[in-house]
């Protein structure tokens, strides 16, 4: 049941159109990393059991796992006219979440935000709402994540992502 359910939100995230990984420098990700683990010293290695184009990495201290991070673009719509076939009305943000040993959300943070609108979800106290989340219960804005005026789509654009991505790498982990 598991693995149907691993290949269901695969299928769903390659239809989503969310694929594209961004490009981020590992300055930014090691930056990240060292702030959320307190060391330099890791290597990041794909995932088990992925496919390439997940974005996901296993995050290793002396052979030892201590997390993982998952990094991604995430598309959201220009003025709310967002068709998955007409690629001009999309905009996007690109970010990172740092995931403990057990699957469980340490750290988000948006990197590149490319839209004209939304920008709020940057903010590191609106993202601190994720910190601990497992993928057990969906997380919903204006339920038990802060809606914010002005950043509807880019809030429910990155709240979606967390919660596939959680529930994705919970099933790769288990």
């Amino acid at each position: 049941m598991k693995l149907l359910l691993i290949i269901f939100l695969f299928f769903t995230y390659q239809i989503a159109g969310t694929q594209v990984v961004p490009d981020f420098s590992n300055r930014h990700v090691a930056r990240e990393i060292k702030k959320a683990y307190g060391t330099d010293q890791y290597s990041l290695r794909q995932i088990h059991n992925s496919e390439s184009n997940l974005n996901y990495k296993e995050i290793r201290q002396n052979e030892t796992l201590i997390g993982y991070v998952y990094i991604n673009r995430v598309n959201s719509c220009r003025a709310g006219l967002c068709q998955v076939s007409d690629k001009s009305s999309s905009e996007y943000f690109d970010y990172l979440v740092l995931y403990n040993h057990k699957g469980e959300v340490k750290s988000v943070k948006v990197f590149n935000y490319a839209a004209t609108h939304g920008q709020q979800i940057a903010s590191p106290g609106w993202l601190r709402q994720f910190l601990g989340f497992k993928g057990d219960d969906d997380k919903q804005v204006g339920k038990n994540v802060d809606a914010i005026a002005g950043a509807t789509i880019s809030a429910n654009a990155i709240t979606d992502d967390i919660n596939m991505a959680t529930r994705i790498l919970q099933g790769f982990i288990d």
